[in-house]
């Protein structure tokens, strides 16, 4: 999606790499970039990539492109994955 000289990308990650933190490869207008995404990120956090938009039509820099963070939940889990879920949940997470 495009705004101005500002690009926008989503990107799914899952519910434990939003809460350990990961790096993902996002595509941009110079090809892929490897992004960090921080230990503890919330959903629909926008993560921003200075200077990896549109270059301005007068010259003289760019936009930015900006990486919006969707956290995957599973809408199903086995046995083993609850019984972790559980776990967390009873130590506070």
């Amino acid at each position: 999606k495009r705004e101005g000289d500002d690009i926008y990308i989503e990107k799914e990650i899952s519910f434990s790499e939003a809460c350990l933190g990961t790096t993902v490869e996002v595509p941009t207008l110079d090809g892929p970039k490897r992004v960090r995404i921080p230990p503890g990120t919330s959903p629909h956090t926008k993560l921003r990539l200075k200077g990896l938009g549109i270059p301005h039509l007068k010259g003289g820099g760019r936009g930015d492109a900006f990486l919006k963070v969707l956290v995957r939940v599973p809408k199903e889990l086995t046995l083993e994955q609850r019984r972790v879920l559980e776990e967390l949940a009873k130590v506070g997470l």
